[in-house]
This record gives structure tokens, sequence and C-alpha cells, in this order.
């Protein structure tokens, strides 16, 4: 997927929940969550933008992507996380990994990988399983306890939101783990495999913009 496709996919998915969140959302079941998600994307089509402009005008911005995409994002994504699970246990299990996280990034911006010029692709790995686990955790949960057996998954956004996140963070976690052994083979690849992993993550955005419409095409069968 090329830059300007992924940022139609971002928009496509900031336009479909801003949609929702203005003409549909009135106090619906999923309003917290949805303001959060959609609070989501805007902020990520805010740094993706600043990230072009910079580059555009002969700058770095790789601190851009180090704050926002692979620390800002993921905190934004625990606290989603965080609104959906119900267990006590793990909501404690995810302000913890948050505030290890925190100062792992500390840690790793002094003394590992300048913040300013490098990567954090060590924190990504460390933020991508996490993600997982707790994406993972909340669909187990939804099997084990038969939370919504009342309801067809499809109608759940939680479930839509929580399987895109698992699918992005599975293969951005795999692409980002090999990085540096591909260099070595065939930088081309990179490129290949980097394309990949934009179109996983506008598809991303799309179902988490459009997600929340779900619920509107359930059958009167289950309807509540």
């Amino acid at each position: 997927m090329s830059l300007s496709i992924y940022l139609v996919s971002i928009f496509l998915g900031l336009a479909g929940g801003l949609f929702y969140a203005l003409k549909i959302n009135k106090g619906q079941e999923y309003s917290s969550t949805q303001h959060l998600i959609l609070g989501l994307i805007i902020f990520v089509t805010c740094f993706e933008l600043y990230a072009i402009y910079l580059v555009k005008n002969g700058k770095h911005n790789v601190i851009v992507y180090n704050v926002c995409f692979y620390y800002l994002e993921t905190f934004f994504l625990m606290g989603y996380l965080y609104t959906i699970h119900q267990s006590k246990k793990i909501r404690q299990l995810i302000l913890y990994f948050s505030v290890v996280y925190l100062i792992w990034g500390i840690v790793n911006s002094f003394f590992i990988q300048d913040i300013w010029v490098t990567m954090h692709n060590y924190s990504f790995l460390i933020a991508s399983l996490g993600i997982l686990s707790f994406c993972l955790l909340f669909i187990f949960g939804i099997a084990k306890n038969n939370k919504y057996f009342e309801r067809p998954l499809w109608s759940l956004p939680h479930f839509w939101n929580t399987s895109i996140l698992l699918i992005f963070y599975s293969t951005a976690f795999l692409y980002f783990l090999s990085l540096n052994f591909l260099h070595e083979f065939d930088p081309n690849l990179i490129n290949i495999l980097g394309s990949v992993n934009r179109s996983v993550a506008g598809t991303m955005y799309i179902v988490l913009g459009f997600s929340y419409y779900a619920p509107l095409f359930q059958t009167a069968e289950y309807a509540k």
C-alpha cells in the first residue's frame, strides 16, 4: 500500500467514526469507547500528517513516530482495553503493564536507543506483546463467560476492534522483529513487507472507525 492510500484509509476511518459520533451515537451502549477510539484516529491523523510535513521540509520525523506511535498510541489502546475488560485483575495488569512500559520507554530513550535518531523497535515489540495478550484475554473471556451469548459476535464492536488489533500487531510484531535480519539479505524485501504492514494498518483504522456501526445491523431476533 502506498503512503497516499494509507492516508486515505485513515481519513476513511476518521470520517466513519465522526459521522457515527455526531449523527448516530446518542448515549448508546458503546458511547465512551467509541469516543476513545475516535480520539485515537484523530490523534493518528494529526501525527501522520505532521510526520509527512517534516519529511517534505527536509527534517527528520523519527521523534514523532517514537513518541506518538510507539508510546502514546500504545497508551491510547491500553486505555481502550482497560475500559472493555470487566475483570479487576486484568485491569490491574493493564495498569501495571502501562507503568512498566513507561519506565522502560524512559530508560530506553536515555540509555539504549536515542529517541531523536533511532526508531524504538524494541519498545514496539514489548507494546505489541502487551496489546496482543490483552486482546486475546478479552476474546477468551467472551468464550469463557458467554457474556454476549444472546448476540452474534459480528454485532459486537469490541470483537471487531480486538480482532483487528490482533491481526495488525501480530503482523507488525513479526515485521519489526525480522527487520535487522532481512536487511542483511535483501533490503528490497523490507520495502515489500513494509507496504504489507502499512496495508494492514490502514485496514485497522478503517475497522476501528466503522466497528461501532455493527450493532445497527442486528436482526430483530437479536436486537434489544
